[in-house]
This record gives structure tokens, sequence and C-alpha cells, in this order.
């Protein structure tokens, strides 16, 4: 392990310890995974203990909870839940805006947003979106049909997504991430 890696592997251990996280037995292979891809450098450590939240939110709600799961070649979802009322997706956002977009970022999120819908809607039955508390998107956009328009015409050829489809596939909610203390208030309820 060189030392790059080594320092990853520790700052990420010791943010995660500090944050009170359940670290239950039925999380150790999601830990593990993120730890190896932050140790790696193929995923940041702030994404990854954003994803560890959620999963652990996940996991105290009764879902089954896989991160980074691969469904098929390269179509890798952030977090894949199984629960007796259905299966769900849940892209963990960072705020990362490209600067062909950074004069309409909400735009943009939200044409990733849907391109993601699009891309997962095969493996599972709902799409969820987790921000972190400091990234703000109103709830009413992710319904406004003439801002989806605007939002995939002015951002979406960033994904070469034939988006003449976008309108049958959905963002089902969105669920904030809070930290100190860490918790996770869903927007909408996840199959209660």
């Amino acid at each position: 392990m060189n030392r790059r890696t080594a320092w990853l592997r520790k700052q990420f251990l010791e943010i995660l310890s500090s944050l009170n996280l359940d670290h239950t037995d039925g999380l150790k292979e999601a830990a593990h995974k993120l730890l190896l891809y932050v140790s790696k450098g193929s995923l940041s450590s702030y994404h990854a203990l954003l994803q560890y939240a959620v999963a652990s939110f996940l996991y105290k709600n009764y879902f089954d909870v896989w991160v980074e799961r691969n469904h098929s070649g390269n179509i890798v979802s952030d977090i894949y839940a199984e629960h007796p009322a259905g299966r769900i997706i849940i892209e963990v956002e960072t705020g990362f805006i490209p600067r062909e977009c950074i004069k309409n970022p909400l735009e943009y999120l939200v044409a990733k947003f849907l391109y993601k819908a699009s891309k997962y809607s095969t493996f599972s039955d709902k799409f969820f979106v987790a921000l972190p508390e400091h990234i703000e998107i109103p709830t009413d956009v992710i319904d406004n049909k003439k801002f989806i328009e605007r939002s995939i015409k002015r951002c979406g050829y960033l994904f070469n997504w034939n988006h003449r489809e976008y309108s049958t596939f959905k963002i089902n909610g969105i669920l904030k991430i809070y930290f100190n203390p860490i918790r996770i208030d869903p927007l909408s309820l996840l199959y209660k």
C-alpha cells in the first residue's frame, strides 16, 4: 500500500468512526467496498461517506443494501436496495457541476438525475436522489415539465443520451443528508 492510499484509508476510517454511524454486520460489506474504492482513488471520501450514511439509514429501515452495485456492463448505481415492497436505486449527489453548465447548475442536476433515472429504470422500481444539506433542489422543480424540458435541452447533451423518452422516467423522491449529528430526512417516504 503506497502512502497516498494509506492516508486516504486512514482519513476515511477516522471520519467514518467520528460520525457514530452503526457499523453492523449488515453494513460491513458496504463499508469495506467503499473503503476499497476510496483507497484506490476512484471514489472521494466525501461521496463514500454520504453513500454510507444513506446505506445505514436504509439498513435501519429493513432494506437489504448494496453500494456501488454493478447491474450490467458499465451501469453502476451508488446505492441499490431491496425491500419486500420493491427495489430502489439512490443516486448520491455531491454537487459537482462541469464548467459547461456552471451558469445553469440546477438545470444540469435535473438533467443528470433524469438521465440516471432512465439508465437505472430496468433495475429498480423507484429512483431517489440523496443530497447533502448544502444542496437545495426545490421539489416542485422535479415535477415542472417546462423546467425539465429546458434542463434537458441545455444540458442533456453532456450525457450522450437520447432523451426523447424522458417523460417516462421519474425521480420518486429526495433524501436530505444532514451532519452534526448525521441523519437522513426522507422528503418523500420510502415504502412505509
